[in-house]
């Protein structure tokens, strides 16, 4: 995105460089004279104005929106003379200038709108499938019935009882290692002391 904005920018700023040197050329080439320069002067006060450098060029299409409320305004100020004095204006330009902001404006109010439309439609779909999620997971099965629970209930009490009887039995043999352990050392001891007298 900075990359396409950058080569708008530098496209805009050619195009701008462009057109301000063949008005700067025609400029100079009306002010250029070989002899006499009354003539120059007379014919100069003849011609009407050209223009080749356009402003509104130089500034960002965001910005077109501003610069036309600062042109409206200013416009305003100057034509709110008498109009029997001073002759009308035409606003032509000023209603280009208009029409290519609003374009821009609705076109990038357009791409916000399409932007969030399509993130509350994820947001709609991931809902759903939360839905469809905890639903899923909080389906209860049909409880146990009479018969059926009573035959768990026997079943795990009896799992229960052969686990407390297989700790019994390992702490047991456990106690018989331990204790004949402890005779094997006691002999070997024994041993020991009637090896070094």
């Amino acid at each position: 995105e900075l990359e396409m904005k950058r080569s708008a920018v530098l496209r805009q700023w050619k195009e701008a460089r462009t057109s301000y040197l063949k008005e700067v050329s025609v400029l100079r080439d009306q002010m250029r004279f070989r002899g006499d320069p009354s003539g120059v002067l007379q014919s100069l006060q003849s011609m009407d104005v050209e223009f080749y450098f356009e402003p509104t060029k130089m500034v960002d299409p965001e910005d077109h929106k501003f610069l036309m409320d600062v042109i409206g305004e200013k416009l305003k100020m100057i034509t709110e003379t008498n109009p029997q004095v001073v002759q009308t204006f035409d606003l032509g330009q000023l209603e280009k200038m208009l029409q290519h902001a609003e374009g821009h404006e609705c076109t990038e109010l357009r791409k916000a709108l399409q932007k969030k439309a399509e993130e509350v439609q994820e947001a709609k779909t991931a809902l759903k499938d939360y839905k469809v999620k905890v639903s899923d997971r909080f389906v209860a099965a049909p409880p146990p019935q009479g018969d059926m629970a009573a035959k768990l209930l026997e079943t795990l009490e009896a799992q229960v009882q052969e686990l407390r009887a297989d700790l019994w039995q390992d702490r047991r043999s456990l106690q018989q290692l331990q204790d004949k352990a402890d005779v094997l050392q006691l002999e070997r001891d024994e041993l020991e002391a009637a090896w070094q007298d």
